[in-house]
């Protein structure tokens, strides 16, 4: 269920124009200065697992970047209360869009999936805890198995 910050958030963001604001200026990330604003398109936010359970993360936008259709997807996830699991959830809603961009044949040509920028942007107390790395969420593997283990890292913005 929604929270009223949620909605709030969710309104706000709702606009290109803010979207990017946020990324350019609160971010370290300087692709998307220069991208013109009719760029961004709003994309369904709203997945179906494999166990045919809906799944749906707050905000997800499309952005053309450049002349070879490069889409970045930017998924915003706010919080109000810091959330040990949150990489583990970034990595959940990152596959469950690279799933349903299978599904419906939305790739491009070249049959690649798109980067994906996941933002967390946190407005609660205490200051945000959690890491922003999924690999500091498991137990250290042996070294002839550490690259088999997942990884997912997300950019936070604590308010």
């Amino acid at each position: 269920m929604s929270t009223y910050h949620d909605l709030g958030y969710r309104s706000l963001f709702a606009h290109p124009e803010l979207v990017r604001e946020l990324v350019t200026s609160f971010t370290p990330f300087k692709l998307f200065d220069d991208v013109a604003l009719s760029c961004f398109e709003a994309a369904d936010p709203a997945y179906v697992s494999e166990g045919l359970a809906a799944r749906q993360n707050d905000i997800v936008w499309r952005v053309k970047i450049g002349e070879q259709f490069l889409y970045v997807y930017i998924l915003l996830e706010f919080q109000s209360g810091v959330d040990r699991w949150m990489a583990l959830r970034m990595q959940n809603y990152v596959g469950l869009l690279c799933q349903n961009l299978v599904k419906r044949h939305a790739l491009p040509p070249s049959l690649l999936l798109p980067p994906v920028l996941p933002l967390v942007l946190y407005n609660g107390v205490p200051h945000w805890s959690a890491s922003t790395d999924l690999a500091t969420l498991f137990m250290e593997a042996p070294t002839e198995l550490l690259p088999f283990q997942p990884s997912q890292r997300y950019f936070l913005i604590d308010q």
